[in-house]
């Protein structure tokens, strides 16, 4: 199958990047856009900020592929892992929507303010960790906002509040 040929992206990127993981997961990840690494392998979050977002969920008791559900809402890596404008976003929209639609998540984490976006206008750093319910496609279901992996990678005490936050996260999700 090929992908959208009108998709943002799309030619200057090496892999489609799509979602990996259980398709009735305890949380679905939603995540920015491809890096690096996720451009040259095709699969999401398996970089450096990958490999911390997955020691997170494998902290609070779970299984990155057997319970957990992770993706972008961008799924072309942007080139120099610029962040993607609103405009780009959007042409992805319609891919995310019928995911949720299919596997009907009753917990999405958002990681980082992209992402969050989606489904909020409000800054991350007011309202990470912060559960609240939301309404989408006539699904409800409950949204974390949580710090984006390579933001705690690069400053300690987005790190040590995200290590809090995903604690908060397995309270919430049992």
């Amino acid at each position: 199958m090929q992908a959208d040929q009108s998709l943002p992206f799309r030619k200057t990127a090496k892999n489609l990047v799509f979602g990996e993981g259980s398709l009735n997961p305890k949380i679905y990840i939603l995540g920015e856009a491809p890096g690096r690494t996720e451009d040259e392998t095709g699969q999401p979050f398996v970089g450096r900020s990958g490999k911390f977002l997955r020691e997170l969920i494998t902290s609070i008791g779970f299984d990155p592929l057997k319970d957990v559900y992770i993706t972008s809402v961008v799924r072309f890596r942007p080139p120099e892992n610029k962040t993607p404008t609103p405009k780009q976003v959007a042409a992805y929209e319609k891919y995310i929507n019928l995911e949720l639609q299919i596997i009907k998540p009753k917990l999405i984490v958002t990681v980082g303010g992209v992402s969050l976006k989606k489904f909020s206008r409000e800054p991350i750093t007011k309202i990470h960790a912060k559960p609240m319910q939301v309404s989408w496609l006539g699904a409800r279901f409950t949204l974390v906002p949580m710090f984006h992996p390579a933001a705690a990678l690069r400053n300690p005490a987005i790190k040590r509040a995200m290590i809090r936050d995903f604690q908060k996260l397995k309270a919430l999700v049992k």
